[in-house]
């Protein structure tokens, strides 16, 4: 009689995995199609919003990002609005998306696309190609939090993700507020609270990067839960790896990192062989190659 109440539950547990890979696969697909089509949908949008500038429909993506995220806090599903609940979900990731693939054009152009592409030749073609302008695109923060949005549209919803999403994207609303917007009636109203949050600038930013490895550790912790992402865990340890490398934030999460491990140096006195898969993953933190300054 255990046997197939076991079955049962592995039957459950790859049909989540497949649904899963499935519902990543289309938004897979639908990033694909916006590169694919972004010449046509451009010259759409630019007739229909032809006055934008360039920062402030940044500006209004990264609105819709922190709208979303309030949204989706809220507890809707008390009311019955779970279809709410979910598109605030998917309009607080698209909106990153977005905008995100918007503000790398605008600040380092799109990729030179490889030509002569083949099995043989594609490493060294690649690197030859693209690794120049993604050293300068992984300098800024809009490739990073892309490669984050990209990674949770494939997983189950978290809440901490969009925090984390939500947090960035609320300063950069701020910012572009007190700059171009100070007499906004509705900016005027929100200014005190944000001048109290500035303040606390370096506190917020300590957390949010303590919050990102967090993510990254439950993450590993639930691969042993029926929950477990394994995908996604491994593609979010790689954006951790690249917020190390990046300069623009090695400091804050180096001192995140510092903080965790002095909290939990005394286990690592107590049982020194943890010390060995943290040696490992100090190491594998390290980068690969030094990133170059944008010139200019």
């Amino acid at each position: 009689l255990k046997q197939p109440a076991a079955s049962s539950g592995n039957s459950g547990g790859n049909k989540r995995l497949h649904t899963q890979l499935r519902e990543g696969m289309w938004w897979i697909l639908a990033v694909i199609g916006l590169y694919v089509f972004r010449k046509q949908i451009g010259s759409r949008l630019g007739s229909l919003f032809p006055q934008l500038e360039p920062q402030r429909t940044a500006f209004y993506g990264q609105l819709v990002t922190v709208l979303s995220v309030l949204v989706y806090i809220f507890p809707l599903e008390l009311f019955g609005l779970h279809a709410i609940k979910r598109l605030a979900y998917l309009s607080s990731l698209w909106s990153v998306v977005v905008t995100s693939i918007f503000t790398i054009k605008a600040n380092y152009g799109m990729p030179v696309l490889p030509e002569n592409l083949s099995w043989s030749n594609w490493r060294e073609t690649c690197t030859r190609t693209l690794q120049p302008w993604l050293q300068k695109a992984m300098m800024g923060v809009d490739f990073n939090f892309l490669f984050f949005a990209l990674i949770f549209l494939t997983a189950y919803p978290s809440i901490m993700a969009l925090l984390i999403l939500g947090r960035q994207r609320l300063w950069a609303v701020c910012t572009y507020c007190t700059k171009n917007m100070p007499g906004n009636p509705l900016w005027v109203r929100f200014a005190p609270t944000w001048a109290k949050l500035k303040a606390k600038e370096p506190q917020v930013l300590a957390y949010a990067a303590i919050g990102e490895i967090a993510l990254a550790l439950w993450l590993t912790v639930s691969l042993f839960l029926p929950t477990r992402q394994i995908i996604t865990c491994i593609l979010y340890w790689n954006y951790l790896k690249m917020r190390y490398q990046v300069p623009r934030s090695h400091e804050q999460q180096l001192q995140a990192w510092r903080k965790l491990g002095g909290m939990v140096e005394p286990v690592f006195r107590a049982v020194p062989i943890l010390q060995r898969p943290v040696d490992f993953a100090k190491d594998w933190f390290q980068p690969q190659y030094v990133y170059q300054n944008r010139p200019g």
